[in-house]
């Protein structure tokens, strides 16, 4: 394909984009194979061959030929792992992928201004790429992992796990090990990316059980305006069809014009002006929480400002063309502590489950700013604050003793405006 219109291609992704230019990358197994290792079709395949009999084999090859394993390959995995062991189909893959090197692809990837990449590849391909580079990364698998996120550094989430982890490995996001009991923070922390970012993911048949997963858990129940795009060499008309009526976009590139378009998009989105970020100021306090905790937050407002501080609320800093993750960053730059308020989600009825997207925020402040200068303000009906936030100040906010929290609060910000900031 010619370079201009390679050129045409990239502009009408950034131009129809309703999130701004702010990229989140998500990398299939399209992107592995062209390194060397086997489809998901290929290695299910080797694995269940291995446990046919040898007299049943070549009826077994004829019976699998037209499998479309892709569609369910997680669910597959799980079955065969009940039979020879998760260890042996982990062995299986590192020593496939042990002595591949990234592709040019990889390359390419690596170069786009995007804060975080997320994968569900076993392999380390992008990681080395970055290291090849000499570039410093987040590896992102846990609720812990979000919390100690530098922004400084592009992270890339393992949604599957690592072959260099191999306790870490999971077969499908519908597993109880997936579950959002277990990954609250790590999950709020996706929803808010796909929720305000342009998402590209590269190496993905929308037919493939994973991409899917991916929709269902992270877009599927959104009405936010998310911002998918699939670049494929090429996708079923009618297929297309379904998931354009779902909001996904999809850009048609061969395989071999993949990395030259990549480049071109990375040259694109480079194009957006530098913002000059603000310097931190030792008497600004940023109040965070949902619309359902609006009142509490007025309240804390007040008490933050009549303590002589600065507050600041997200209503200042979230703006379209930014994802969560880089307008908190930028706020980190500018707050020396914050005070997040966690009140049940009025979206849900009868729950006493906060918003996801405020447990993110909790998480998150709280590996930037520290423990200690971090308060969360619970509603009394609240029962969902994860455990590894440890060391947090709470305070639990009563209707009808107004005085008992402001009163808390001031005494934190006294302690707080005597401690130095680093």
């Amino acid at each position: 394909m010619a370079e201009q219109t390679l050129e045409t291609l990239a502009r009408t992704v950034l131009e129809r984009s309703r999130s701004g230019r702010s990229l989140t990358v998500c990398l299939g197994a399209g992107v592995s194979i062209a390194a060397g290792l086997p489809s998901w079709n290929s290695l299910v395949k080797e694995l269940v061959e291995q446990r046919v009999p040898l007299a049943e084999r070549e009826v077994f090859k004829n019976e699998v030929s037209n499998y479309p394993i892709d569609i369910n390959a997680g669910e597959l995995l799980e079955f065969i792992a009940k039979d020879i062991g998760a260890k042996t189909i982990v062995d299986y893959i590192r020593a496939k992928t042990e002595h591949l090197q990234p592709t040019e692809l990889h390359t390419a990837l690596a170069k786009l201004p995007a804060s975080t990449f997320i994968t569900t590849n076993y392999d380390t391909l992008l990681e080395k790429t970055f290291s090849s580079r000499g570039e410093p990364f987040n590896v992102v698998m846990t609720d812990e992992d979000v919390s100690l996120l530098n922004a400084e550094k592009p992270a890339i989430v393992k949604l599957h796990g690592s072959i260099e982890n191999p306790q870490t490995i999971v077969f499908s996001l519908k597993k109880k090990s997936m579950s959002r009991t277990n990954r609250e923070v790590l999950d709020s922390y996706l929803r808010a990316l796909f929720a305000t970012s342009l998402v590209l993911f590269v190496g993905y048949s929308v037919q493939e059980e994973w991409f899917q997963e991916l929709y269902e858990r992270y877009r599927g129940s959104s009405e936010s305006a998310a911002d998918w795009v699939v670049l494929t060499p090429a996708e079923n008309l009618l297929t297309k069809r379904l998931w354009e009526s779902r909001g996904v976009r999809f850009v048609e590139v061969s395989t071999t014009d993949m990395p030259a378009f990549i480049r071109i998009l990375s040259d694109e989105l480079q194009k957006k002006p530098k913002i000059q970020k603000p310097t931190k100021s030792k008497r600004t306090v940023f109040v965070s929480g949902s619309a359902e905790s609006l009142p509490i937050i007025k309240q804390i407002e007040r008490v933050v400002s009549t303590a002589g501080f600065e507050p600041i609320t997200s209503d200042n800093f979230l703006t379209p063309s930014k994802t969560v993750f880089e307008s908190l960053n930028e706020l980190t730059q500018n707050a020396m502590a914050a005070v997040v308020v966690l009140s049940p989600d009025g979206q849900r009825a009868r729950t006493s489950l906060t918003s996801q997207n405020v447990l993110f925020e909790l998480g998150y402040l709280t590996g930037r700013l520290g423990r200690d200068r971090v308060m969360a303000v619970l509603h009394r009906d609240i029962s969902n604050v994860p455990s590894d936030l440890a060391g947090v100040s709470f305070a639990v906010a009563d209707f009808n003793r107004p005085r008992v929290l402001s009163s808390l609060v001031q005494d934190w910000l006294s302690k707080l405006s005597k401690t130095p900031i680093e």
